[in-house]
């Protein structure tokens, strides 16, 4: 003989189920959206940072460019345009929890805030031919005072 379950235990589960998988897909894909827009803000530094064999190329917005180095002012928010001029490449700074992809022909962006002046290190962390393993930079986290003087050359 086959016994039947509880029809209203099996709705609530059902329920519950259903509640936990629409809030997981909000969660992954609306809320992390909004939270990894970059901020709005005028005072913004924005960089193009450009991936190539076997380095980075960085281009700020008054046509600065470096490479090796990325400078930045302390407790002002950093906007970064990230692309390749060659192979995939990944762009990524630990110390910002920041990773992501440099791939020709597009353009991802990401943000952070340095709060510690001080040098960091960028990697690359995607294979991408012989150089790989020596594809870094640093970031430079500056006063915003020696930022200003730098990126002016004064």
């Amino acid at each position: 003989m086959v016994e039947r379950g509880n029809p209203a235990l099996a709705a609530i589960l059902t329920a519950l189920l259903v509640a936990l998988f629409f809030g997981l897909t909000l969660n992954t894909f609306a809320l992390n959206a909004y939270l990894q827009q970059p901020p709005n803000d005028p005072n913004a530094v924005r960089i193009d940072v450009i991936g190539f064999q076997w380095g980075w190329r960085f281009v700020y917005a008054n046509g600065k460019d470096i490479i090796g180095e990325m400078r930045v002012p302390q407790h002002v928010p950093v906007i970064l345009n990230i692309t390749s001029q060659d192979a995939f490449h990944s762009f990524g700074i630990p110390d910002f929890k920041i990773k992501r992809d440099a791939l020709p022909g597009r353009v991802n962006q990401a943000w952070f805030v340095a709060d510690v002046i001080g040098i960091y290190t960028i990697r690359c962390y995607e294979l991408c031919g012989t150089g790989h393993a020596l594809m870094t930079a640093d970031v430079l986290v500056l006063s915003p005072a020696a930022f200003n003087t730098w990126l002016t050359g004064g």
